[in-house]
């Protein structure tokens, strides 16, 4: 079996390995549409705190409104993708992947490895929810409604916003993705890769520091701010928050660790996740030579990438498989991905 063939550290299509290893569960994703520029998957978080809202809806006597929740959320969620796509595409990336949680999408667009392209993308998702926020505000002051923000002791909880004249079911569903897209807009200021904020504290801090040292300062920020908030959650007997904000801790640790394993150089690799849906069609506006630039740099980056898949098979080969660290695991698994990717595109 060559390498493109395994599956280094597996889980996520075989369903053998969640009875194997129950925790690759949270990994799951429900593939939910599927096209030649798309692709929308749901968590197994998406599904969770759905099936915890429909609870909660049955147990407040309104068992009507659980579909409802559930596709306002996923509405939500989807508009704040979109605004990554948007804005991604402003600075040549592409966001041809969806996977979709309560909190907007857990994988970051694909674009140039520049601070500039990298803040540009990923505060996409937070405009177009403050766009949204903002347009229920301009709508209360039109229509003589409400729209507030709930505070206990000068800390913002949520938000309240209702319309006299409208429907009591339309009045929910507004409610709940207004209060939903503020949560998005917070949760994704938190310096944690699995938000924006991971990757929005990074460009900021990146053309001063440089890209490793700013990335092991976001996950020191994350880890400082995740443990206070996992004893609050522990004060407050809350165990979903106690489990969220402790695999935040565990997140932002063993990308640390792990960077800090690697060294610097370990940056200069593409982190931007391939797929042949990446390849945009040829735009009028752009001159042949930029194209041709493209395609320069992308063999440079192809070649490079062979060269370290070369040096870390060689590893393997002298030392084994458990030889390699985590950040070379992870080269391999991207590799694989990407030569699968390529052959499905060649089917084509």
């Amino acid at each position: 079996m060559g390498w493109r063939d395994r599956r280094y550290n597996s889980g996520r299509e075989d369903m053998n390995a969640y009875f194997s290893n129950p925790g690759m569960a949270l990994q799951y994703a429900f593939p939910l549409y599927t096209s030649s520029r798309l692709r929308i998957r749901l968590t197994f978080w998406f599904l969770l705190f759905a099936l915890f809202d429909a609870i909660d809806e049955m147990r407040s006597g309104m068992p009507a409104y659980i579909l409802l929740d559930i596709g306002v959320m996923l509405a939500v969620c989807l508009w704040h993708e979109w605004g990554h796509s948007v804005f991604a595409r402003w600075v040549d990336g592409t966001h041809w992947e969806w996977v979709i949680w309560p909190l907007g999408g857990m994988v970051p667009p694909s674009v140039p490895k520049t601070p500039q392209a990298t803040f540009v993308a990923n505060i996409g998702g937070m405009v177009f929810s403050i766009l949204l926020v903002g347009a229920a505000w301009i709508a209360a002051i039109l229509s003589h409604g409400l729209f507030d923000i709930v505070h206990i002791s000068f800390v913002p909880i949520g938000v309240a916003v209702a319309f006299p004249h409208f429907p009591q079911a339309l009045n929910h569903a507004i409610q709940f993705a207004v209060t939903q897209s503020a949560a998005i807009m917070l949760i994704n200021l938190f310096p944690c890769y699995w938000f924006d904020g991971g990757y929005i504290w990074q460009s900021i801090l990146w053309p001063k520091l440089g890209q490793w040292k700013a990335t092991r300062i976001v996950c020191l920020a994350g880890m400082i701010l995740a443990a206070p908030l996992f004893l609050l959650s522990l004060f407050a007997t809350a165990i979903f928050a106690m489990i969220f904000f402790a695999l935040i801790f565990a997140d932002c640790f063993n990308r640390r660790r792990a960077l800090a394993a690697a060294g610097p150089g370990v940056m200069d690799e593409d982190d931007s996740p391939y797929n042949y849906m990446d390849t945009p069609e040829p735009k009028r506006r752009k001159p042949k030579k930029s194209l041709l630039r493209s395609a320069r740099r992308k063999a440079s980056r192809d070649q490079a990438e062979q060269a370290r898949i070369d040096a870390i098979l060689a590893k393997v080969k002298d030392k084994g498989l458990h030889s390699l660290s985590w950040w070379e695991k992870r080269t391999l698994r991207r590799a694989t991905e990407r030569q699968r990717q390529r052959d499905l595109a060649n089917r084509y």
